[in-house]
């Protein structure tokens, strides 16, 4: 986030109890970016306890920031809990220093037009680069969020290095983060709910990039190649009838 976070409350991702014979949970995690820290609230991602087995382990908290006016790092708790065995501790960590993140794409392989989001609360504009068979620059922006759109269709395939660079007033990088993916446009992409009957061809490579959901009064062929027992789908969806 940019600006000023004030925890005067609790921010905590706990783990549950344990029921009878069931470990607890562990402790979740907390990674909370901001320019300043304030408030006099707590962090905690401890574990679950269970007097009868073994207590969760403690999670991870990580705090991002620039100026910390007042929060106490202390009520920030990561602990394991109590049982039979007690769960290990978790960490946490302040980390006195400005962040820059990606957001969008989430996926490690893209295709079509794809959403790029990020972040940075280290002041000045941003600009967007990839590097891999194409080397261009793709997109600028300014702190602390900024958007825009990838039509990878117009690049050729292959492995890309998208590389997200903050600069400083007299455009100098002062910091930069990359992000690896893969641009395949080579395959026929699917998800969502289909509509309409339809076959997918053996020709043609299918995968899915999210749920597939074939309702009821719809028919999904999916082809195999001739003299073969296979159809070519990615991400197990080959259990339609193939025909």
């Amino acid at each position: 986030m940019s600006g000023t976070i004030t925890n005067n409350g609790t921010i905590s991702a706990n783990g549950l109890s344990g029921l009878y014979n069931a470990g607890a949970g562990s402790g979740g995690s907390l990674d909370i970016a901001a320019n300043t820290l304030t408030g006099s609230g707590t962090l905690a991602a401890n574990g679950g306890s269970n007097s009868g087995t073994g207590g969760g382990g403690g999670g991870r908290i990580a705090v991002y920031y620039v100026t910390n006016n007042g929060f106490t790092t202390s009520s920030a708790t990561a602990t394991g809990g109590t049982g039979g065995i007690a769960g290990a501790n978790g960490t946490v960590e302040f980390i006195n220093q400005p962040v820059s993140s990606w957001i969008a794409p989430t996926e490690s392989v893209v295709h079509g037009v794809e959403t790029l989001q990020w972040f940075t609360d280290n002041g000045g504009s941003t600009t967007v680069t990839i590097a891999g068979p194409q080397t261009a620059t793709i997109a600028t922006g300014t702190a602390p969020f900024s958007s825009a759109t990838w039509d990878t269709t117009q690049i050729p395939d292959g492995s890309y290095q998208l590389v997200l660079s903050v600069l400083n007033s007299s455009n100098q990088v002062v910091q930069q983060v990359d992000k690896n993916v893969v641009v395949n446009n080579s395959v026929s992409w699917h998800s969502g709910t289909l509509t309409t009957s339809q076959t997918w061809s053996a020709s043609q490579v299918q995968a899915l990039d999210g749920d597939v959901i074939v309702p009821a009064g719809v028919t999904l062929t999916i082809d195999r190649e001739p003299s073969s027992r296979h159809c070519r789908v990615r991400r197990s969806l080959c259990r339609a009838a193939a025909r």
